[in-house]
């Protein structure tokens, strides 16, 4: 008992870091009931730097603010605006509209050229994912390049299924990942696919008879 006793009064856990450390390790605090810091040494030195490191980037991200704002307004004044993403400064022709009102035309944060090929690339990955899961080539010639991809509606309700949807590209696709992939879908290229639709079967495999 004289021993735990001894090692308590030697030693204190800092409530950051829960260490147990020796006394010498905390600042003098009269406040508290044993006379000393609450946290380390270590703890509270972490805490400054933190402290005055976030103050020094608080203070540089509020100049670069002020100074985006102030080049956004002599842009505005001639009609020009920097995208977001390519950061190059171009006249509002360039960027979509926005409802939102602004100073900078209402328009879009993006060039048009920008989000035309954000789409493109996301549509691509999309289209990617899809065509893999439904076995990534050709259920017909084995075609697995995806630019010559399609799918196909195994029902032949593709045309009325088409309809219901949004009219914008890759609406299907779009369609499909939210839907969990259904089964009703096959992956055929481009050529198989376009004369199973005019003859009602492909000349690889004359037993794909379009239903």
């Amino acid at each position: 008992m004289i021993l735990l006793s001894h090692k308590r009064e030697r030693t204190k856990k800092c409530s950051r870091c829960n260490e147990e450390l020796e006394l010498s390790e905390f600042h003098n605090y009269s406040a508290s009931k044993d006379g000393l810091s609450y946290w380390c040494k270590e703890c509270r030195r972490r805490s400054r730097k933190y402290g005055k490191d976030k103050i020094a980037a608080d203070k540089e991200y509020k100049q670069k603010c002020e100074q985006e704002l102030t080049e956004k307004n002599e842009l505005a004044k001639d009609g020009l605006k920097r995208c977001s993403s390519c950061n190059e400064v171009k006249p509002y022709s360039d960027f979509g509209k926005t409802n939102k009102a602004g100073i900078n035309g209402n328009c879009l944060g993006q060039c048009k050229k920008c989000l035309a090929t954000y789409a493109r690339n996301r549509n691509r990955k999309q289209k990617q994912q899809v065509m893999d899961y439904y076995g990534g080539q050709c259920t017909c010639c084995g075609e697995n390049v995806l630019e010559f991809l399609t799918l196909h509606h195994v029902n032949g309700d593709g045309g009325a299924h088409r309809k219901e949807l949004p009219q914008r590209h890759n609406a299907i696709i779009g369609w499909i990942i939210k839907n969990n992939y259904p089964s009703d879908f096959q992956v055929l290229c481009h050529n198989c696919h376009s004369a199973l639709h005019s003859y009602g079967y492909c000349p690889h495999n004359k037993s794909m008879l379009q239903e």
